[in-house]
């Protein structure tokens, strides 16, 4: 018997070595089960459970259903109950290479993370089997086994892919959870085991739980460790850290105290930044935003390292100092410590680190003054001192600096720290708007940035300081007018026209003054900063511009947005909001939905549903797999838009939140056909009944409720648009009981014509002939033959052959070039005016029979 058993054990065996990587589920699945039970036998040999482990390991990446995986990982657990020390060696062995694989992976993908969260899987079934029932390991092979899955828990968070982090610490969880004492020796396990920056992953997913858990104990004992191998082994480096390793290494930094800062990790900093700098700068920039300190006395040595940074000829390198300055000052909440930051950075535009001969060198040094302004300084009175200070090194520079494209950026760096100015504009800024804008070195795209800085300076308290630039806002939207074909000149009347748009509302003496600057907003015709061919030719800021103006105006001028003006406004946001640039889409989105929030939000939300009713009307459904950018126009691109932008857009403008009843229903009426467009209906099309939930209203009650105005678009007896049709699928899914009786009485009423069954063929023809084509040609055709034009005037070719040879050899070719599919140029004949008067008579009759077939 025990024979027979073990016969059929190794036949079990033998099935399952070549079905293991069976393509076939089905078969698969039942090779692992029968796998499963012969696992659970005491007596199963040594090399029989290695044997399977050996072949298991051909399933991570192969395997991609769930009851595979399962199956796999149930015969992982049976075999380490029965077998722990012989599986925790040999699962260590046969996955070591597929974890040194990982940690060498550059830019991991989505299927390669996948494939490491089910490795780790597997060793988290180990290692939880082994601590829950406490079973005899060697504790070498326990660390090897530590080790590997290692290198797993970086593959799996490599990718950055959320739901794949979160299950990497639901699986590491289970570990943790299996034991009391569990965490504390998988901490000590993680110190034993060859240091390297890939344990870094695992040691922040344990340092996670643990200050989920509030043990402070455990994190005191284990931070110093650690911190240890970052130091050693990340800031230390020879090549780049990949990013989620950087990310990832918050958890354990947050815990970090000054002395750890002063003691370990600042001189690390320094000496990898004079060896690595290009290597390490990134690794700076993420260890300073994971601290939970105040890095305010830190300030003058981490903005030596970086800041000398800004001298390198690659690009990259340096983005990742601009950046690394944001992310101090982000630690930063005393005003002094940020100031030093901006006068560093000050000294470095101006040569301390070396001359900057590259106007992009300067331009991201100014870049990184824009970050600075990101800081956690609070208090207002502490922010305008602060932004006051900076904008005087601010005019010193914009009054030398003589490079248009480093001027702009200046500009729009000053613009974010203006909008710090809480309680007043400095009187040297004012005066310098003042001259910069009437300078004549001023080209246009400098004027507008100085306009958008002045937008960005005069804000709330500030407004009333703006009142002497108003003639000079004035006459910078008058010469865009005269202008209008000069899309620069525009874009600066527009962001004139934002500011004046604040300036009316000051004072009556203000808005007295306006009358050129209305005439031209409100000019119905001109449309001077909202029609088509300005929009598709500026820039994403200048589009916002025109957001932020059509807002101001539409809700604080009512009264002066009369239907007709507002209409082109209402069109303006619709093609900003079905825009190709996200940033452009998220600007317009958050403005409707201020709109949309606020008393009179419906009539507003009407208005744009009818302007993207308007759009789609002129959309042709393609599909983005479909549509080919190389084979397509210039044209035909930037008409296209894609399915998913016009169904957002249509969700944004028909939500009102807080609508009555009466309201909502007239939103569900208005955006029921818009929202089964054919592009709509591609990317969802449940898109209208999400809408009507939103709205708090019930599809069904609303389709009995409203069934004549629904139906109102399918019974008009004439040709129905896809979008209708989809419109009327989906009432009739949602309410066939309703839809459908009324429907096949208005069918059968046209079906019970008695008029449709004495329809000749002829009648039929003609109803398939194009309009403005003639069915009947006979009369034509009569008129042709009596055409003696073709005949005339025709040159004898040969004395041989008489004329009637002549013309019938002609007519032969023609015969022959007919058969051979050449093309014959005919000449129409020409008609006497009473043949002109019979062919239209019979046109007038074929239209008549052939409207009276389409009705």
């Amino acid at each position: 018997m025990a024979e027979h058993a073990a016969i059929s054990s190794a036949d079990i065996l033998k099935k399952f070595a070549q079905n293991v990587t069976n393509p076939s589920t089905k078969e698969r699945l039942e090779s692992l089960n029968d796998v499963a039970l012969c696992s659970s036998k005491q007596d199963l040999p040594e090399n029989a459970v290695k044997g399977i482990l050996k072949y298991l390991v051909q399933s991570v990446g192969a395997y991609q259903d769930a009851k595979s995986r399962r199956a796999v990982l149930k015969i992982i657990q049976i075999l380490t109950k029965a077998f722990p020390a012989v599986v925790v060696k040999n699962t260590a062995i046969v996955l070591s290479s597929k974890s040194s694989l990982q940690t060498n992976v550059v830019n991991a993908s989505h299927s390669l993370s996948g494939e490491s969260l089910y490795a780790l899987a597997w060793i988290c079934v180990v290692l939880k089997e082994i601590y829950r029932n406490k079973a005899q390991v060697p504790s070498d092979d326990i660390k090897q086994l530590v080790s590997v899955q290692c290198g797993f828990v970086y593959g799996a968070l490599a990718a950055g892919n959320k739901y794949i982090s979160k299950a990497v610490y639901k699986k590491m969880v289970h570990v943790f959870k299996s034991g009391d004492k569990v965490p504390e020796e998988y901490g000590q396990m993680l110190q034993n085991v060859e240091p390297s920056m890939f344990v870094l992953s695992a040691a922040s997913v344990l340092m996670k739980y643990l200050y989920n858990k509030r043990n402070q104990d455990l994190i005191t004992k284990l931070k110093g460790p650690f911190l240890e191998i970052f130091v050693k082994h990340l800031l230390g480096s020879r090549t780049k850290p990949q990013i989620q390793l950087l990310v990832s290494c918050k958890d354990i930094l947050r815990h970090c105290s000054h002395d750890d800062m002063k003691g370990q990790i600042l001189p690390a900093a320094q000496k990898s930044m004079l060896r690595n700098p290009e290597v390490i700068l990134e690794s700076v920039d993420y260890l300073m935003s994971g601290l939970s300190l105040d890095l305010g006395q830190y300030v003058t040595d981490l903005s030596k390292i970086i800041g000398s940074q800004f001298g390198s000829k690659e690009e990259n390198t340096r983005q990742e100092a601009a950046h690394a300055f944001k992310s101090l000052a982000e630690q930063c909440s005393d005003h002094e410590a940020v100031e030093k930051i901006v006068t560093h950075l000050f000294a470095v535009l101006n040569g301390s680190e070396g001359k900057l001969s590259m106007a992009d060198q300067r331009i991201s040094v100014l870049q990184a003054i824009g970050n600075v302004s990101k800081n956690a300084v609070s208090g207002a009175n502490t922010l305008q001192n602060l932004s006051t200070n900076v904008s005087e090194n601010f005019l010193t520079l914009l009054q030398s600096e003589v490079h248009e494209g480093t001027l702009v950026h200046a500009l729009q760096m000053l613009s974010l720290w203006c909008t710090k100015f809480y309680t007043c504009v400095p009187d040297k800024l004012i005066l310098w708007f003042k001259k910069a804008l009437s300078l004549k070195t001023s080209t246009s795209a400098v004027r507008n940035a100085y306009l958008q800085c002045m937008n960005a300076a005069f804000q709330g308290d500030t407004i009333p300081q703006a009142v002497d630039l108003i003639p000079m806002l004035i006459q910078t939207v008058t010469k865009a007018s005269g202008q209008a074909n000069q899309s620069n000149i525009v874009a600066e009347g527009v962001t004139a026209s934002c500011l004046l748009v604040k300036l009316s509302l000051v004072d009556i003496q203000a808005e007295s003054k306006m009358g050129p600057f209305w005439s031209v907003v409100l000019d119905a015709q001109k449309q001077l900063f909202i029609n088509d061919k300005f929009l598709s030719q500026v820039g994403d800021d200048v589009l916002m511009n025109v957001v932020t103006l059509s807002e101001r105006l539409i809700l604080e001028y009512p009264q002066k947005m009369t239907e007709k003006i507002s209409k082109p406004y209402y069109g303006a946001l619709i093609y900003c909001l079905t825009h190709k640039s996200r940033p452009v889409r998220h600007h317009t989105e958050l403005t409707i939905k201020r709109l949309l929030s606020l008393l009179g939000g419906t009539s507003i939300s009407l208005a744009l549903i009818a302007e993207c009713e308007e759009l789609l009307s002129n959309q042709k459904f393609i599909e983005p797999e479909l549509f080919d950018t190389e084979k397509e126009s210039t044209v035909e691109q930037l008409k296209y838009i894609k399915p998913i932008i016009l169904t957002r857009a249509v969700m944004t403008v028909s939500y009102v939140e807080k609508a009555d009843v009466k309201d909502a229903e007239a939103i569900a009426k208005a955006s029921l056909v818009p929202a089964h467009h054919p592009c709509i209906v591609y990317e969802n099309k449940d898109t209208w009944t999400e809408i009507v939930a939103k709205l708090k209203l019930d599809c069904k009650n609303f389709v009995r409720k409203h069934l004549s105005e629904c139906l109102k678009f399918v019974m008009t007896g004439k040709d129905l648009s896809e979008s209708s049709k989809n419109a009327f699928s989906c009432l009739v899914r949602i309410a066939p009981d309703i839809v459908l009786p009324p429907m096949i009485q208005y069918v059968s009423r046209l079906l019970g014509n008695a008029e449709l069954t004495v329809i000749t063929r002829e009648e039929y023809g003609i109803f398939l002939t194009p309009s403005g084509e003639l069915f009947d040609k006979s009369m034509l055709e009569k008129f042709e033959k009596n055409d003696d034009s073709k005949q005339a005037n025709i040159k004898r070719e040969n004395k041989l052959y008489s004329y009637a040879e002549q013309m019938a050899e002609i007519e032969l070719r023609k015969e022959l070039d007919k058969k051979k599919g050449r093309s014959v140029k005919e000449t129409k004949p020409k008609l006497t005016k009473k043949q002109e008067e019979m062919l239209e008579a019979q046109r007038e009759k074929e239209s008549k029979i052939r409207s009276r077939l389409t009705e």
